[in-house]
């Protein structure tokens, strides 16, 4: 199970709701599903 802050959560809808693609180090919020993450370090 994947454990994520409120923010993350807000974040990543955000991306989803209007087909963006996260930037993020965490690799948590980089796995999530649906949601287009990049993984930088």
């Amino acid at each position: 199970m994947t454990v994520l802050v409120d923010n993350d959560i807000w974040i990543a809808a955000t991306a989803l709701a209007h087909g963006l693609t996260v930037l993020t180090a965490d690799e948590r919020q980089a796995a999530l599903p649906l949601v287009r993450a990049t993984l930088v370090a």
